[in-house]
């Protein structure tokens, strides 16, 4: 998912058509109904199995604001989303006083980051296409899950494992 700031293309090059602490045209994750609906449509993307090992992630060119710090880093602990990440290293910035926490590499649980070179960027993505993941979201009680844990075969690899475990949790609430 992108989500970008505006922009509007003049002769001189690109003009600015927002205002980055006022409320005018503020686009990107920068605006908090863009993060909530960039966490809602990970929640729909998720619930759906054959979703399961997509990696979901959020792309902006510029960071988002303080008072969603938390709520970034818990979608992404929650593995809704990836990763949200700004493309922009230097964006407008208006009170450049508060640069380091209006505009940081990252939140303090690394669910946001700030990318800073095309070197960054590509080795995030690889890092997401080669390392398989899946999502496992689930709300059972706590007997159910220790059945599931306690029928496993322990004596395959990890990933033989964590495959069987996968199959079994997303049995129990079907």
């Amino acid at each position: 998912m992108s989500l970008v700031w505006n922009w509007e293309p003049c002769k001189d090059g690109i003009k600015i058509v927002a205002d980055y602490d006022g409320h005018k045209g503020r686009g990107s994750i920068y605006r908090t109904d863009s993060i909530l609906k960039a966490i809602g449509k990970g929640a729909i993307f998720r619930s759906h199995m054959d979703a399961n090992k997509i990696p979901y992630i959020i792309i902006g060119n510029c960071p988002p604001p303080k008072g969603y710090f938390d709520k970034i880093d818990g979608s992404v602990r929650a593995g809704i989303i990836q990763k949200f990440i700004s493309i922009n290293s230097n964006p407008l910035i208006v009170n450049t006083s508060k640069a380091t926490i209006r505009n940081p590499k990252k939140t303090q649980g690394a669910g946001f980051l700030r990318i800073d070179g095309l070197i960054e960027l590509a080795g995030l993505i690889k890092n997401y296409l080669e390392n398989e993941q899946v999502f496992i979201g689930s709300m059972i009680k706590k007997e159910k899950l220790g059945r599931v844990i306690k029928s496993l075969n322990l004596n395959g690899s990890y990933s033989q494992i964590g495959q069987e475990f996968f199959e079994n949790i997303n049995k129990v609430n079907i």
